[in-house]
This record gives structure tokens, C-alpha cells and sequence, in this order.
């Protein structure tokens, strides 16, 4: 009986979020009216970062859709709310929740517009000033829905917006792989290439798991306990900020690509050695800003101060948030690397060292995926605890 009063609840939620899954995949292929899929439209997806990025920001430009657009405009919206927050500028932080929310919803409404006329007029123009703006109308509506369906799936589905990222991922990794293959076997010796490539992948994916749930634990002394009892074991995730970089961090670097697309081949722009160089850069700092966010120094030692809590031989207050500050310094250094090398290379690499290097935009796909995969796993465990805390006893 118990179990069956904890498996409902689940179930109900993973049919609606399959649901939901089934609605998005269907929008994923209603195409966009006015418009087709030029040569040059082709060519510019083919030898540039716009899919890959589109792909883990959230959008589809690979399939030009009525959700094309898809999750990116929430993305940079929510990372307006968050710097919002952090810098309490105009007053941010003494809003309520629901006038927080408010205030994302607007910006997504705006992000939606200025994206989807910003995608038309740019990507795939009609020269018909009536049909562009259908077109930019029909994208921002699209982009709406797609929001609505992951607020839908938070609310009563699992995952959040885990399921349609991992769905529009997975058909672009297919796709990617299906057209890098056919590319490697032009090339000679193409099967060691194919052998050491999938190796690679195979060896990078399980060390990235790994690191996803390494933590580096902290010292925390509980003065409610007995002075003779030991210090509580406090992990702090080396990887922590690692979804939000790849999904907002390239929806960030989207528009910049978009409007890159108007600039000369040979400019400096479109040089994919220096764009790395920027996308390193820009990825690695977007890490440490989300590792803070999410685990920001002054609001732990305030808590720690405020519960009568310290860390070992670590004095209260502004002491612990230095320690703190500096300490997360440098156990992040090394998810700031990695993320920031796996989202260069999946992004640069075949532009950089030719179609040997296809299969290089699967790296950041099969993180994305393993990150995604995850939190949805961790979600379901939390669902299923009070069954297995039950057979415990």
C-alpha cells in the first residue's frame, strides 16, 4: 500500500513529462512557414559554431521550425534575474518571488521578440517585409511555447527542463554523427581515426562523470553537539557550475555568432582561432560566476555565523567568507578547464582542424547529456526515498 502511494505521484509525473516530450518533438518538426532551407543557409551552418551552439543553448537551427528559437531567450533572461540579484541593483532584491518572476517573464517576452527578429532578418530573410515579420511572430510564439511547456514540466512533470533539452541533444548528436561519419570516410585510414575518436569520447565521457560528482569536503564544527563529537563533512561539488555555463554561457554567445555571419570570411570576426581563444575565455569566467552564485562565500559564512556554526580553525564572519572565497578559487580551477576546453572544442575544433575533427562537437552533446541525465536521476531517487526509507525499516 505505502509503495503504491509514493509510485503514483511518479508515475503521473513521468507520463505528463512524456507528454510533454511527445508535444515539443512535434513542434520540432512543424516547419515555418514563407521560408525553406537555402544553400546558403546550408553552408552557414555547416562551417560555423550557430548549431552547436543552438543545439546546447536550448534552440534548433539545424531544422528551421517553430521552435527554432526554443529555450534561449529564457536562458539569457534568467541570467539577467540572477545578476540582478547578486549586484541588488534597483532595488532586486527586495522583491518578492512573484515579482521576480514577473520581472524574467517580461524579459523573456522581449529576448523572445528581439531573437526571433534578430534570426529572421539575419538567418533566413524573405526580402518581404510582411513575411519576416509572420515569420518572427510565429518563432517568438514558438520560443513562448517551449518556455511554457518546461514551466509545465517543472511544476508537475520530472526534470524540469532536463527532458527537452536532452531530446533536442540527442536528435542534433544523431544528426551530427550521421553527416561526420559520411565526411570521415572520405579521408584515409578513416576506421583508426573512427576507433581513436570513439576511445576518446568514451574515456573523456566516464573521467567527466566522475568529476561531475567529485566534491571537496570542508570541516564544519556544529556547536550544538558535544565538543568531543567530530566536525561535520561539508562537500562543496567541484562541478557546480557547470549546467548553467553550458546552457546560458552559449546562449550568451549566440547572438554575437548571428550577427558574426554579416562580417568577410577572412575578417577577424570569423577567424575560428581567435573565436576559440574568446569562447575559452568568456566559458571559463561564466563557470566561477555560476560556482559563486550557487554557493556564494558571504551568504554561507553568514549562515554559518548566524547558527552559532564555524569552520575548523577558521574564525567567523568575514574570515570564513575569505577562506571560503579563496578556497573555491582553487578547487574550481579545474571544472573551469575542462568545461571550458570541451565547449571550445566541440565548437572550434572542426573549423580549426578540418573534418577530422567532426566529431568533436559530440563532446559537448554527450556532457550535456550525462549533466542533464543526472539531475533527472536525482530527482526520481527523490521521489522513490520514502520506499526505500519504508523497506529500512
Amino acid at each position: 500500500m505505502i509503495k503504491n502511494k509514493y509510485l503514483k505521484p511518479l508515475l503521473k509525473r513521468c507520463l505528463i513529462t512524456i507528454l510533454i516530450i511527445v508535444i515539443y518533438s512535434l513542434g520540432s518538426h512543424l516547419p515555418l512557414p514563407f521560408v525553406e532551407i537555402t544553400n546558403r543557409y546550408r553552408q552557414l551552418i555547416a562551417h560555423s559554431s550557430l548549431s552547436m551552439i543552438g543545439v546546447i543553448s536550448g534552440a534548433n537551427l539545424t531544422n528551421l521550425s517553430l521552435f527554432s528559437v526554443g529555450l534561449n531567450p529564457f536562458m539569457i533572461a534568467m541570467l539577467i534575474v540572477q545578476i540582478l540579484m547578486i549586484t541588488k541593483m534597483f532595488g532586486f532584491d527586495a522583491l518578492s518571488q512573484s515579482q521576480a518572476e514577473i520581472v524574467q517573464q517580461v524579459l523573456l517576452l522581449s529576448l523572445s521578440i528581439m531573437q526571433s527578429i534578430a534570426f529572421t532578418w539575419s538567418m533566413i530573410s524573405t526580402k518581404n517585409l510582411a513575411k519576416n515579420s509572420t515569420v518572427a511572430l510565429i518563432l517568438t510564439a514558438g520560443s513562448l511555447l517551449v518556455y511554457w511547456l518546461c514551466l509545465m514540466n517543472m511544476r508537475y512533470g520530472i526534470g524540469k527542463i532536463a527532458p527537452i533539452m536532452l531530446v533536442n541533444i540527442i536528435n542534433s548528436s544523431i544528426s551530427s554523427f550521421g553527416s561526420g561519419f559520411k565526411q570521415l570516410q572520405k579521408i584515409n585510414n578513416w576506421q583508426l581515426y573512427l576507433s581513436v575518436a570513439i576511445i576518446c569520447t568514451v574515456i573523456l565521457v566516464f573521467l567527466w562523470i566522475r568529476f561531475n560528482r567529485a566534491y571537496y569536503p570542508i570541516q564544519q564544527i556544529d556547536t550544538s553537539l558535544s565538543s568531543s563529537s567530530k566536525p561535520i563533512l561539508v562537500p562543496i561539488n567541484l562541478n557546480i557550475g557547470a549546467m548553467m555555463t553550458y546552457m546560458i554561457g552559449l546562449s550568451i554567445l549566440m547572438l554575437p555568432s548571428m550577427l558574426a555571419t554579416h562580417f568577410a570570411a577572412k575578417s577577424l570576426v570569423r577567424n575560428p582561432y581567435f573565436d576559440s581563444l574568446i569562447t575559452f575565455f568568456i566559458t571559463f569566467l561564466l563557470f566561477y560566476f555560476f560556482s559563486f552564485f550557487q554557493y556564494d562565500p558571504g551568504d554561507q559564512a553568514k549562515i554559518l555565523r548566524d547558527t552559532n556554526n564555524y569552520l575548523l580553525n577558521i574564525r567567523p564572519g568575514k574570515p570564513t567568507k575569505k577562506y571560503l572565497t579563496g578556497l573555491l578559487i582553487k578547487i574550481l580551477l579545474p571544472g573551469a578547464f575542462l568545461n571550458a576546453l570541451i565547449i571550445t572544442i566541440s565548437l572550434w575544433g572542426p573549423q580549426m582542424w578540418g573534418e577530422k575533427a567532426n566529431f568533436a562537437m559530440l563532446l559537448a552533446n554527450f556532457a550535456m547529456t550525462a549533466i542533464f541525465f543526472l539531475s533527472i536521476k536525482d530527482e526520481v531517487s527523490l521521489y522513490l526515498f520514502p520506499i526505500r526509507y519504508q523497506k529500512l525499516n
